[in-house]
């Protein structure tokens, strides 16, 4: 009996395992495919969310509250009856959020048609917001860089400067520590706006993943059992 060529062999080996590894390919397809189609739920429910009247103000989890400086400011006129020019400010600060916060869409498309076949995988074998903490590594840097400018824009249409002005001059006889200036608001806003951005955005993660009726499509239903 002649010997098989080892070469024989090793083609023979390699046809039998074809299947299995496509079927793995296809496989590991599905879930990018998936967890791009949970991105993309995520984001639009959490822009549509925030990116209207309200959006920020009107909800406790996500409101921009005034920044740490001045917040000791807050207390001092609510206890004579002048809060409503810190409540002046703080709604110009959330409405500024609320008018910039769909810029961000493009930046998170894009970040999802980046999203590698590793880097899937990661995130359906992750923590329930593993996708959430993808876009604050891979694309916290370019959002805050097309935001910033867009919330400067919104918060001269609402007239924030005007509102912090406002709120200096009434507290003044309580307190000179800060004066108006010294605050960099566009950073401040740009920074908490994504930060409710994220966490609605992880919440919708979380529901996908815990809920079968989040999974709105075929694919996110065999993916996320």
């Amino acid at each position: 009996m002649k010997a098989i060529p080892a070469t024989f062999l090793f083609c023979l080996s390699l046809s039998a395992a074809a299947p299995a590894l496509a079927a793995s390919k296809a496989e590991l397809d599905a879930q990018a495919l998936a967890v791009r189609q949970a991105l993309s739920q995520s984001v639009d429910i959490a822009v549509n969310q925030l990116g209207r009247a309200g959006g920020y103000w009107g909800n406790p989890k996500v409101r921009i509250p005034l920044p740490e400086e001045i917040r000791h400011l807050e207390k001092s006129l609510r206890r004579v009856g002048l809060e409503r020019y810190a409540d002046e400010f703080g709604e110009s600060l959330n409405r500024a959020a609320e008018a910039a916060v769909p810029e961000a869409k493009p930046v998170l498309v894009a970040a999802i048609r980046e999203l590698s076949l590793h880097d899937a995988v990661g995130i359906v074998r992750g923590r329930d917001d593993a996708a959430t903490r993808y876009f604050q590594v891979h694309s916290d840097a370019a959002l805050r860089e097309r935001l910033q400018p867009i919330v400067a824009q919104s918060m001269n249409r609402v007239q924030v400067t005007a509102a912090y002005k406002r709120l200096m001059k009434k507290a003044a006889f309580l307190d000179k520590a800060v004066e108006p200036g010294q605050l960099d608001l566009d950073a401040y806003v740009t920074r908490e706006a994504l930060n409710g951005l994220y966490l609605l955005m992880a919440e919708e993660e979380q529901r996908i993943r815990r809920d079968p009726v989040a999974r709105t499509t075929g694919l996110l239903q065999n993916v996320f059992r």
